[in-house]
């Protein structure tokens, strides 16, 4: 629960910040959907960068495309713009997003025979692809499953940096032991909730 409310206030302050951004995209007519987009081709040559080897600038290219995504939910919102459609775009390149990066890493560490980081991205894409498919799962059930201590934003944070720092083997533990601690939650919850 406070890593919610964590979550929540570091949420609102960003909306706060980003506000004047907001007001100045919706005069040039920059739509929620365009800037998605454009975040997930950000962190996909970001991902490149990584593939190659150049964590730091990969991590730099990512943390930047990272605040695509605080962008188009803030101005979907604050501007009244908010579709269905845009709320299922917003989760798919989410979910390309993470997925482009993992797989970099993945082909990294199989180009330097270093099995561990392979293990361990296998580990973080697959726990974290079934953190979201769970929620997912349970939206359909009308379950609010949206609890757990660790969401894309702590893995994007982790993983950024991992990379920003050189630790990414100690970053992809991380998100590894934690989302799977967060799938259990999850699965949990719904196993509760469900039953009633």
């Amino acid at each position: 629960m406070a890593i919610k409310k964590i979550r929540d206030f570091l949420k609102l302050i960003s909306e706060k910040t980003l506000t004047p951004v907001v007001f100045l995209l919706n005069k040039t007519g920059i739509t929620p959907n365009f800037i998605t987009w454009s975040g997930f081709f950000i962190n996909a040559a970001g991902a490149f960068f990584v593939f190659s080897g150049e964590f730091l600038t990969g991590g730099f290219i990512i943390l930047f495309g990272s605040l695509f995504d605080l962008l188009d939910g803030t101005l979907a919102r604050k501007m009244d713009k908010k579709t269905r459609f845009g709320g299922f775009l917003d989760s798919v390149t989410d979910r390309l997003s993470e997925g482009v990066l993992y797989l970099a890493l993945l082909v990294y560490y199989s180009g330097i025979n270093n099995l561990t980081g392979i293990i361990l991205c296998y580990a973080v894409m697959f726990s974290s692809f079934l953190v979201s498919y769970i929620r997912a799962r349970a939206g359909g059930l009308r379950i609010d499953c949206s609890v757990g201590i660790f969401t894309r934003f702590e893995r994007m944070a982790v993983i950024i940096a991992g990379l920003l720092f050189n630790y990414v083997i100690i970053a992809l533990w991380i998100i590894a032991v934690l989302s799977i601690i967060t799938v259990i939650q999850r699965f949990m919850l719904v196993n509760e909730q469900a039953k009633s």
